[in-house]
């Protein structure tokens, strides 16, 4: 299984990676948006910025001196040794509440293609709070040309508007089938949860 991190290190262009690799996958599979490869760009530009500060630290007169890099690194090495797993993210979804000429299979098909954007929200900010977890019901309707409009939290028990504000920043850019009777109405509970991976 690709996780975003693995899939930020791939190089950009010249052939399938990072987010050039998921967009790749959605038009094979006649999806035509990929929102999830947008977040894969971003997490790789900002590794590659990261990347670029560190260099021109140590490129700087007057900088680390290798007596000192050594040292810093060995505490770094002390500091991340009783560090032996790291928090990962779960996001599993339950059966939608579909108001409207549309059938609950075809929305729920529709979100777990793109559930990956929506980890990537929560497992930003599993960073700030490792054990964060609850559910997160989020409201929003299906126009008849099938994009998305009044998305907002119906219920959050999970209590950081930080992953809300991301969800509902995603879910707005979605697109669905276009419904054939009007507009649907859409209430769909996503679950948080997380897990330690021991560290390689």
């Amino acid at each position: 299984m690709w996780s975003f991190g693995r899939l930020a290190q791939l190089p950009r262009g010249g052939g399938p990676g990072g987010g050039d690799f998921l967009r790749a996958l959605a038009r094979a599979a006649d999806v035509s948006a990929c929102p999830e490869a947008d977040v894969v760009d971003r997490e790789f530009e900002g590794r590659r910025q990261q990347t670029e500060a560190a260099k021109r630290t140590l490129a700087e007169p007057g900088g680390t001196s290798d007596s000192e890099s050594a040292g810093a690194v060995a505490d770094d090495e002390s500091d991340a040794a009783p560090t032996e797993k790291r928090v990962r993210g779960i996001v599993k979804s339950e059966a939608p509440s579909v108001e409207g000429p549309l059938d609950p299979s075809v929305v729920s098909k529709e979100v777990r293609v793109r559930i990956g954007a929506v980890k990537a929200c929560y497992e930003r900010a599993l960073k700030r709070k490792p054990n964060l977890s609850g559910k997160v019901k989020m409201r929003w309707t299906i126009t008849a040309a099938g994009t998305v409009s009044g998305v907002e939290v119906e219920a959050d028990s999970m209590g950081d508007a930080e992953v809300a504000a991301c969800i509902k920043g995603l879910i707005r850019r979605w697109r669905f089938l276009a419904p054939s009777g009007g507009s649907v109405e859409v209430v769909y509970p996503f679950l948080f949860q997380t897990t330690k991976e021991v560290a390689p």
